[in-house]
């Protein structure tokens, strides 16, 4: 199956966002959010493509060095978002719940916290 891809929705460039101000070169990582097209997408893992033009950033294979919570209407993290990179690229969206219920969707920008 042929799976089409899309524009990240805005839950996910929120994410990006809030992560690129704690991050080196912060506005690699946005410009890679906004051109980045889905591949596959559930409420715990997107899988993404990065345009080749634009330019990689400076990042280590893995996770991304920072931490974006996911929180509660109460200000209490639930769970966490990773980024994860693959030669300088954004490649997945990891969302780890830390409850016993798993996501049913991505936090808007009110419900994540990134430091």
């Amino acid at each position: 199956m042929t799976i089409k891809q899309a524009e990240l929705p805005p839950e996910l460039k929120n994410v990006v966002i809030a992560a690129a101000s704690f991050v080196e070169q912060g506005a690699v990582l946005i410009r890679q959010g906004d051109e980045a097209q889905f591949t596959s997408y559930s409420p715990t893992y997107v899988d993404v493509e990065v345009e080749q033009r634009v330019p990689d950033g400076p990042w280590r294979d893995g996770p991304l060095p920072v931490d974006v919570d996911v929180i509660d209407d109460d200000g209490n993290a639930v769970g966490e978002i990773l980024i994860w990179i693959k030669n300088g690229r954004i490649e997945l969206f990891e969302q780890v719940w830390w409850t016993d219920y798993s996501p049913e969707s991505w936090p808007d920008s009110d419900h994540i916290r990134a430091y």
